[in-house]
């Protein structure tokens, strides 16, 4: 691993690994990702009831993708550590001839073996709480939890070029950037 996760190998091939589940729709991989007593609490303001172990965190996937089998996840942001990471997450899809689309952030803590033990979703405007939880958690070495946002790297540079370009109407740069 390069860059920015070089120090968190642990914590990205979990991450990683999720994602590809995920994407191939191997539930019992999935599954295997998550420690047997995995907790999921969802304090979004229309979230799911709390979970307990693989089966339900799995189960509830897969009916979002029975539901809406074009459903595509993205990561916009991550910042992870040693035992953990927040991210910013997207899904989107069709469902019944209509687009959605949905962003949350997802902290989830890992064990020593790197099983997901414990999974908090938040909505977007709680990012102070899902800070907070990443703290709980060790999973932040900065003093201000909102400081890993505003740290620049190569893509919040990418992001920048592409909004001063917008910004002036300069279209050959949009389409550069």
């Amino acid at each position: 691993y390069a860059g920015e996760a070089a120090a968190h190998g642990l914590v990205l091939a979990s991450a990683r690994a999720l994602g590809r589940a995920w994407v191939r729709r191997d539930w019992d991989a999935f599954a295997a990702l998550f420690a047997p007593a995995v907790v999921s609490d969802d304090h979004r303001l229309l979230g799911f009831e709390t979970r307990r172990g693989p089966e339900a965190l799995t189960q509830s996937e897969q009916a979002l993708v029975d539901l809406a089998p074009d459903v595509r996840t993205r990561i916009d942001h991550i910042r992870m550590s040693e035992r953990g990471y927040l991210s910013e997450i997207l899904q989107h899809g069709t469902r019944e001839g209509g687009a959605f689309e949905r962003s949350w952030l997802l902290v989830r803590e890992l064990d020593e073996r790197g099983k997901i033990q414990r999974s908090d979703q938040y909505d977007i405007d709680q990012l102070d709480q899902a800070c907070a939880r990443v703290a709980a958690i060790g999973a932040s070495t900065a003093s201000d939890p909102l400081a890993a946002y505003a740290k620049p790297n190569a893509a919040t540079a990418a992001l920048d070029r592409l909004q001063a370009a917008f910004e002036a109407r300069d279209w050959a740069g949009v389409r550069a950037a």
